[in-house]
């Protein structure tokens, strides 16, 4: 009883947190479509094993296309997984890799955070509120992620899907929705 309290007033300080970072940071909002990107950011969960699969297959067919493409996946323990191989383009995160203030402490989460990315696609799940915080802080011109009550103001296209979807058809919603977006430029 005790234990779940605890957590539930840790949550809501996050969440204060995030809402004062986001209230702080200004970005540059822009629409932009899946042919108009060049860059993308991606965030997600990682599980015991290690990365989810669907990310690589993900990364690829976005170099494919000619874009660029930076990841972070979160593993919610104090560690990384043994298992777990390091990758050029994935930057692996830990809970101690963050503040209690749940601002990033190494380099490389800094530097994703501060990096000109036209697309961020969020498709971590609701408790990993340090990716939440990433992409609040984020610099990307159009951010994607879930229906979440907690973080609508984070995002610009919002997908609604039922709690039963997985990160993988979270992604592929993502990408459909992303090449049906025309900016001005592509219309001309």
């Amino acid at each position: 009883m005790i234990v779940g309290l605890t957590r539930k007033i840790r949550y809501k300080i996050r969440l204060f947190l995030l809402r004062r970072a986001m209230r702080k940071h200004k970005r540059r909002r822009r629409v932009v479509g899946y042919d108009g990107a060049r860059a993308f950011a991606l965030l997600a969960d990682g599980l015991p094993d290690g990365p989810p699969q669907f990310l690589n297959r993900l990364i690829d067919q976005l170099q494919t296309d000619g874009k660029t493409v930076d990841a972070v996946v979160f593993f919610h323990d104090k560690v990384i997984p043994d298992k777990v191989k390091p990758s050029p383009s994935v930057i692996h995160c830990q809970k101690n890799d963050f503040a209690w203030t749940m601002r990033p402490g190494p380099v490389p989460l800094q530097d994703l955070v501060a990096r000109e990315v036209d697309i961020l696609i969020d498709l971590s799940s609701s408790e990993a509120l340090q990716m939440k915080y990433l992409a609040a802080l984020s610099t990307a011109l159009y951010k994607v992620g879930a229906h979440h009550p907690e973080f609508l103001d984070i995002y610009d296209l919002i997908l609604n899907v039922n709690e039963q979807c997985t990160a993988d058809e979270l992604a592929k919603h993502a990408i459909h929705y992303l090449k049906m977006i025309k900016t001005p430029a592509e219309n001309d």
